[in-house]
């Protein structure tokens, strides 16, 4: 069987098409958080950390009047 540049070239983009998204990462909702909530020790600290090791102290959360949740994070102060 025989392909053209030009097909394999649309099969090509097609694939990648499909791969961005499914690697698009999906917004996290309030229920994942509710989910992992429960799941958790409810006295235990949550703690926010960058992919790349940087941690984070938690500044202020809170919930709007449309149900979002607000995190805001400051960098973890270094230990004494």
């Amino acid at each position: 069987m025989k392909i053209t540049k030009a097909k394999l070239k649309e099969i090509i983009q097609e694939e990648l098409s499909t791969l961005n998204e499914r690697f698009e990462p999906e917004p996290y909702t309030v229920g994942n958080l509710r989910g992992l909530a429960a799941e958790g020790d409810h006295e235990a600290q949550v703690e926010i950390s960058h992919r790349y090791g940087t941690e984070y102290d938690i500044y202020e959360a809170f919930t709007t009047d449309d149900g979002r949740v607000i995190i805001t994070v400051t960098d973890r102060e270094p230990e004494r």
